[in-house]
């Protein structure tokens, strides 16, 4: 399986007034533009994603859309309540357990949530690994296997400003 961690775009500053919840703040103008180049990136390097799943909070949710519309059969996004913040590991890897070996899987999340499950699944459910996700920013691991802790193998961690680079994004 090729399992890609992408973090949201650039979204707007919190702002309790105007987003008393915060799974409603938007991405900016600014952020949606840089999130649809490099979402053309990405395309570039990865040519197939079969399922793209995403955090329900609305940042995350539009940067799915936009990376999904890069791609020619333009995958619905669907919602994973444990890829939302703080939602933990256990239902991330759970909910890709029952999918086919050869599957390129997106997901969409948040920081430092994303951080965490690309080192449990290098290393281990305990491991510390400095892998830090800049917005727009994609990781891609691969399994021979089913999904499990440690057993995944890092191919690249790409900033966002190298995927809107490729190919001219």
């Amino acid at each position: 399986m090729r399992l890609l961690l992408l973090r949201h775009a650039i979204a707007a500053t919190r702002d309790p007034e105007r987003w008393p919840q915060d799974r409603v703040r938007p991405l900016t103008g600014d952020g949606r533009r840089r999130m649809e180049r490099a979402a053309r990136g990405l395309a570039a390097v990865v040519p197939r994603v079969d399922l793209v799943l995403t955090s329900p909070f609305e940042r995350a949710l539009d940067t799915a859309r936009i990376a999904a519309a890069a791609y020619e059969a333009k995958p619905e996004p669907r919602v994973l309540k444990p890829l939302a913040p703080g939602g933990g590991h256990g239902g991330i890897i759970a909910a890709l357990a029952d999918l086919p070996a050869d599957a390129s899987v997106l997901l969409v999340g948040h920081e430092p949530d994303l951080s965490g499950l690309a080192a449990a699944l290098l290393l281990d459910h305990r491991a510390e690994l400095p892998v830090e996700f800049r917005k727009g920013g994609l990781c891609r691991i691969d399994f021979d296997g089913p999904v499990r802790p440690g057993d995944g193998r890092l191919v690249f961690h790409l900033p966002p400003k190298v995927l809107r680079r490729i190919r001219g994004a």
